[in-house]
């Protein structure tokens, strides 16, 4: 195995696992509670995410192995479905562990976004195979998530908090309805079940929502609005024109959701400075 393909894999399979990082790095650059705690909540949460793509990896290998999606641990043969089963529960612990350490609300969050991953993957409820619903239902965690961060740092709710969750809820809403776009073999695919227009147009809407409530998020400097809004709105209109053009592939799509989910780095970075 060349480094070049070790590194893609490893891209592939903790690309989301950043995001999920870089959403708790948000919020402490929102709230402006940037602290250890906040960098054990990140690192807890990563590792939960971890877990839900190697126990899905674990449970689609058959199917991942007759799609030859070379980017999957179990695929490529870094490691055996029975290694990445155990590895997928090790990572599991370890993050809800650090949660623990965290605070009991943001656990119970982190409890319920591993109940959540569970239902996502597992034949027995299959929840990604609901389409819209079933994703509507998985990124309902982030509707939790703010409050629970809230109650950590000893924060009141207030309409930041609301604003916040929204803006998670309908982003990663966003990221599984445009990761369809490019899963053609897959029959209970959002696109193809729901016919091309109507899914674009679906995707279509959660982009232009998640970029209303990031807008009232940047509303307090507008270098933030002309570099960071502007470059996030510029990312999803980029993906959509090629979704709908139908000239998207995974390769490309892939770039460009890294790009969303280094926003929120970008975001606090320019807070910092």
């Amino acid at each position: 195995m060349s480094l070049k393909f070790f590194l893609w894999i490893m891209y592939m399979r903790l690309r989301i696992s950043i995001g999920i990082f870089g959403i708790v790095i948000l919020y402490g650059s929102y709230t402006g509670v940037f602290s250890l705690l906040l960098l054990l909540i990140g690192i807890g949460f990563f590792f939960i995410e971890l877990f839900g793509g190697t126990y899905n990896d674990y449970l689609d290998y058959e199917e991942d192995k007759k799609n030859n999606r070379k980017e999957k641990w179990t695929v490529s043969g870094l490691m055996t479905v029975r290694q990445i089963k155990y590895f997928s529960f090790l990572v599991l612990a370890i993050g809800l562990s650090m949660l623990l350490l965290s605070g009991l609300a943001i656990f119970l969050v982190g409890l319920y976004y591993m109940v959540i991953l569970l239902t996502y993957s597992h034949p027995r409820t299959r929840l990604k195979n609901y389409n819209i619903i079933g994703y509507l239902i998985f990124v309902t965690m982030w509707l939790f998530f703010p409050f629970g961060m809230a109650l950590t740092f000893g924060e009141s709710f207030s309409i930041a908090t609301v604003i916040f969750a929204f803006f998670c809820f309908f982003q990663y809403a966003y990221i599984l309805a445009q990761k369809d776009s490019t899963d053609m073999k897959d029959n209970t695919n959002l696109f193809l079940e729901r016919g091309w227009n109507k899914s674009f147009w679906l995707c279509a809407l959660f982009a232009f929502i998640t970029s209303v409530f990031f807008l009232f998020m940047n509303l307090h400097s507008l270098f933030l609005i002309c570099f960071v809004w502007s470059l996030n709105v510029l990312v999803k209109a980029v993906n959509l024109n090629k979704i709908y053009s139908k000239t998207i592939t995974r390769k490309v799509r892939s770039r460009l959701i890294l790009l969303d989910y280094l926003t929120p780095y970008l975001y606090a970075l320019v807070n910092l400075l």
